[in-house]
């Protein structure tokens, strides 16, 4: 039994990393999570408990290793007790000596298996806190520059959700001081509640050594009681008989209790047996007992019908003690549960094991069919980040494509002819080029159901203007007699309000005044480095170097002075 106690220790032990194993094998982490630092530093000097093949391997390196402390340890027991017989050198070991073994495979247990796997479940919980608080960790640790060394640092998390819930009011900076105040108090406060606690260890761990010494020197004065005396030692075996005497005396107090009460149950044993016989005659049923009796005629139908009559009964009972003590009612959900087979209810005595099986085969099912549904799930959500990527990739065609007729659509602006209707497409084209970026800066894998359906309407205004916007790039040439009714529709009041004789400036000055809008949105678009493209924000060695390469190009050095007659 001691050796069955002491191994359940370790059994305990490998379950407990069994469970610690399988829940974190099936927890849902997003791969990007794995870039942050902490997370590769632990993984770094973590063990592979994750992997089968090295799990196994380390179940059966560590039983032989509990095999060996258990091994140790008796030994070390058996070589005390020899010496308490007087076989041995006499040696006692202390607690320190006897756990050192047990010592010996935590430390092991602790480096071989669990090291490491700690600071990375705290690092996964407060990304799930960020998470929780508002911050798209994913979406922030695929931003950053992971560097040469492929890790996130976990702590420029920290200081962009500090900035962003700072920013949008969710906590101010006297919160933070209060938070930071309460924190200290509670480690100070943590650290005092401690020190008792290990005083209470220590002290526990202190009796049971004791209380183990004062045995095992009884047992050795015992056995030594003569030997003691020649050597003018007081005698122990006087208290020792007093003390048994003592605990004696409690065991035949314990055995009359007992004694007294199984009298006082026989009694009321007795009483209960005197109702049930007076009750035969106000119950008509519990008298049939009787009328079977008298109706058989031979022995072995009479022991028939008191089998059944005694099952009924008993099944009678059973049933009156479970309304007497059941008077909660069911909710909607059991009700739902017992409606499952309500048939059964009373043709078959085994209908609450069919419920049971019938829900075991729903969940079942059920689960089934969910993780079919979470597979289905992950394998629509990679080709939809698939089909993604090749957008971008067609929408970064286009944009280089679009470079190239932009320096075009600057050159019409300042052409009196085509300027309205190439300010008028290009407000087209901003519109249309907005819905790609709100459409690429807000897709990400986990998104709810209002997030898919915006990025939907992106989706379908693309779609509808993609075609009408190529085509009023083409039409560009003959878009004028379009720019004049657009004119014309957007200040059709102020043209009726007008003297005919001065329609034809204030035409000229409506179109100076689109001109000056046109410049004043170039410098802004230029100033916040959309000038290259207006989906993104150039850096400015890219703005740099567009203006070093626009002001080289032949092409645009030949149309700085007509003189030069390059078309000849």
């Amino acid at each position: 039994m001691l050796l069955m106690g002491f191994n359940g220790l370790f059994e305990k032990l490998s379950q407990e990393i069994t469970n610690l194993t399988n829940t974190l094998g099936n927890l849902d982490i997003p791969k990007s999570w794995k870039r942050l630092d902490h997370v590769k530093d632990a993984r770094n000097i973590a063990p592979h408990i994750f992997n089968v093949q090295v799990r196994n391997l380390l179940e059966d390196i560590f039983f032989l290793k509990r095999l060996k402390t258990i091994v140790e340890f008796f030994g070390l027991v058996q070589e005390m007790c020899q010496s308490l017989k007087g076989i041995g050198s006499g040696i006692i070991f202390s607690d320190e000596q006897l756990t050192k073994p047990v010592k010996q495979f935590i430390a092991e247990f602790i480096s071989r298996k669990l090291l490491g796997i700690l600071p990375e479940i705290i690092t996964y919980s407060v990304c799930f806190l960020l998470q929780n608080l508002g911050l798209d960790v994913t979406h922030e640790i695929e931003q950053k520059d992971i560097g040469a060394e492929s890790k996130v640092p976990l702590d420029e998390l920290y200081t962009k959700a500090y900035t962003i819930l700072l920013k949008d009011g969710i906590f101010s900076q006297n919160i933070l001081s209060q938070a930071s105040s309460l924190e200290t108090n509670l480690k100070l406060a943590w650290e005092k509640i401690q020190e008792p606690k290990k005083i209470e260890q220590k002290l526990t761990v202190l009796q049971s050594s004791t209380l183990r010494l004062q045995g095992q020197l009884a047992v050795h004065n015992m056995m030594f009681d003569e030997v003691l005396k020649l050597q003018n030692f007081s005698s122990v075996r006087t208290k020792f008989t007093v003390d048994i005497q003592s605990e004696v005396n409690n065991l035949q107090s314990i055995y009359r209790q007992l004694v007294e009460a199984k009298n006082n149950q026989e009694k009321l044993i007795e009483k209960a047996d005197q109702r049930l016989n007076w009750a035969k005659g106000a119950n008509p049923t519990c008298t049939v007992l009787k009328h079977e009796f008298l109706r058989s005629t031979t022995s072995e139908v009479t022991k028939e019908h008191d089998k059944i009559f005694l099952k009924a009964f008993e099944t009678w009972r059973l049933a009156c003690q479970y309304i007497d003590s059941k008077t909660e009612s069911l909710s909607p959900s059991e009700e739902s549960i017992l409606k499952m087979l309500t048939a059964d209810l009373v043709s078959d005595a085994k209908w609450l094991q069919k419920v049971s099986e019938t829900l075991t085969d729903t969940i079942t099912k059920g689960q089934k069919e969910l993780i079919d549904k979470r597979e289905t799930s992950f394998t629509d959500v990679e080709n939809l980040v698939s089909m993604m990527d090749n957008f971008k990739t067609i929408y970064n065609i286009h944009g280089k494509l679009i470079s190239d007729v932009k320096g075009l659509m600057k050159i019409m602006t300042k052409i009196e002819e085509y300027s309205v209707a190439t300010q008028y497409f290009t407000q087209e084209y901003r519109l249309y080029i907005d819905h790609f970026s709100s459409l690429f800066n807000h897709f990400k894998k986990d998104l709810n159901k209002d997030e898919i359906q915006v990025l939907l309407n992106h989706l379908f205004y693309i779609r509808d203007h993609t075609e009408t916007i190529y085509e009023n790039l083409l039409n560009l040439e003959s878009a004028q007699k379009r720019a004049q009714l657009i004119q014309q529709k957007s200040f059709s009041e102020s043209l009726e309000k007008s003297v005919p004789q001065k329609q034809e400036t204030g035409s000229k000055g409506q179109q100076r005044n689109a001109y000056a809008v046109n410049v004043w949105r170039r410098v802004k678009m230029k100033l916040e480095g959309r000038d290259l493209e207006s989906a993104r924000k150039s850096s400015v060695q890219e703005q740099v170097d567009h203006v070093i390469r626009e002001a080289t190009n032949l092409d645009n050095l030949a149309l700085l002075y007509e003189g030069w007659t390059p078309w000849v």
